[in-house]
């Protein structure tokens, strides 16, 4: 790769965001991720999403539902989140509100957030015409999450939670379509999870949970035709994005020495990719696939009087085939045919990506409390292609480090504690590809909670952008 090209150096999804550790985001090219699916409250976001040794009161009971937390009174919370790339359009600002019930055998969460989404105003470069998606819109999201948790032995527990989201726009979009002249959205986002937990006399505790989730949405994409450079018409596609995931989560943590306490956890998700859009970064068209990938990951936490040290290190293994089908009998050169739902090509990928989080929290006074952390993802991997209709192969190398340095602070009052946790990403952006038939074309996505598969056409570029995220949590106990 020449120049802005990133050499041997994400999700994550998530990723990712401290609520994605069960769920594992995949994406194959460096896109900047955003907060649009940042709708729950963390203590441990500002220390650089440090979770396998470090327990998280706020966020713990959004990943597991059987959680109780350490948490003993029951609260009303609301945290609403701010983040903005390098320029000038492009927010995303959702605003959260939920109670969360702590009873002595049962607990539970109900909330809700609404969500704004500006489309990005990049311009891209096509066909050596300066264009820009002309359709840049305002998109309106809503969540709902609830979640119910019982003791049914002492210190036992398991507990069911369910997620449903209703998208009318997912965070850079329209910038997968550079030569549109609009995009409409249209989709949802649902997830069950069942989660156990079990404390033992020693100390040691025991975590599982189950998954499904399933994202499907609709890109009806508005194209105006040009013959001989004037325009001919408008003309619209369908493009439809679903991928069903199946996962399992385990974690195991041990405290040992009174101040210390190690952690293991095993992740595995299955996703099922019905459809997968025709994005302009990729060389195929109507691409189903499945994936499967694995988080194998060791955590290392220690308290020293007043301050807090956590360590993660997580090995991400994956494989993915996708693969393209004929729409309709293609006639070869050599006089045979491919017919009508044959494979055209074949895209074979295989990851080795790894994640090292380090954060470190201190109590700065009595009712305050200050932290700082960084987050690295590398992502590495390889495509093996092969065209049927040229009867040609080819192997594509990429690889890439994405760089989250986050903060926060916490101050506790009579009726109610303030959060916050802010974070500046860095290493992903607008990428595009190489190839001297094809334009350079730009493409973000805000993914922390879904999948982002592309077969890139050649190799990657990437115009860096960086995002920075402000997240605000109010809790306030209910007596």
């Amino acid at each position: 790769m020449k120049q802005t090209v990133i050499r041997i150096g994400f999700l994550l999804s998530l990723s990712a965001t401290f609520i994605s550790a069960q769920f594992l985001a995949l994406k194959t090219v460096p896109v900047v991720t955003g907060g649009q699916f940042l709708i729950f409250p963390s203590q441990n976001a500002g220390m650089g999403f440090v979770s396998i040794a470090v327990d998280d009161p706020l966020g713990n009971p959004f990943q597991n539902p059987a959680i109780k937390s350490q948490i003993k009174k029951s609260f009303i919370y609301t945290t609403p989140v701010i983040s903005k790339p390098g320029f000038d359009e492009g927010q995303t600002s959702t605003i959260p509100l939920g109670y969360r019930y702590i009873g002595e055998n049962w607990h539970g969460t109900f909330s809700t957030a609404i969500q704004s989404i500006e489309d990005f105003g990049v311009t891209n470069s096509w066909q050596n015409n300066s264009v820009s998606n002309t359709s840049l819109n305002d998109h309106n999201n809503l969540f709902a999450f609830a979640s119910m948790g019982k003791s049914i032995r002492p210190s036992d527990y398991v507990g069911l939670s369910v997620l449903w989201a209703g998208l009318d726009g997912m965070q850079g979009v329209n910038l997968l379509y550079p030569r549109s002249t609009g995009v409409d959205q249209s989709g949802y986002l649902k997830e069950i999870r069942l989660g156990t937990i079990k404390t033992l006399k020693s100390g040691e505790s025991l975590e599982t949970v189950f998954l499904i989730h399933e994202v499907s949405m609709e890109h009806k994409v508005t194209y105006n035709d040009w013959i001989w450079g004037r325009p001919s018409g408008f003309r619209v596609e369908d493009n439809k994005d679903q991928t069903i995931t199946k996962g399992f989560h385990f974690k195991y943590k041990k405290p040992f020495q009174k101040n210390n306490a190690v952690g293991l956890i095993f992740t595995y998700n299955r996703k099922e990719h019905p459809k997968i859009p025709n994005y302009d970064i990729m060389n195929i068209p109507r691409d189903p696939g499945e994936t499967d990938i694995v988080n194998i990951g060791f955590g290392f936490s220690r308290n020293i009087k007043d301050a807090t040290f956590g360590l993660d290190f997580i090995y991400e293994p994956a494989r993915s085939h996708t693969w393209a089908e004929a729409a309709e009998n293609i006639f070869l050169r050599n006089d045979k045919t491919l017919f009508k739902g044959s494979k055209t090509i074949d895209n074979k990928f295989k990851f080795g990506n790894y994640r090292l989080n380090l954060g470190f929290r201190e109590k700065t006074s009595k009712n305050s409390e200050a932290s700082f952390g960084v987050s690295l993802y590398n992502v590495n991997y390889t495509l093996e292609q092969f065209d049927f209709i040229l009867n040609s192969e080819r192997t594509q190398n990429e690889s890439w480090v994405e760089k989250k340095f986050t903060w926060g602070a916490i101050k506790h009052y009579k009726k109610f504690n303030l959060h916050y946790n802010g974070s500046l990403t860095l290493g992903t952006g607008a990428p595009g590809t190489i190839n001297f038939n094809s334009p350079n074309t730009g493409a973000l996505l805000s993914d922390g909670y879904t999948d982002f598969m592309v077969a890139p056409r050649g190799d990657l570029t990437l115009n860096e952008i960086f995002l920075m995220t402000h997240q605000l949590t109010i809790t306030m106990p209910i007596r």
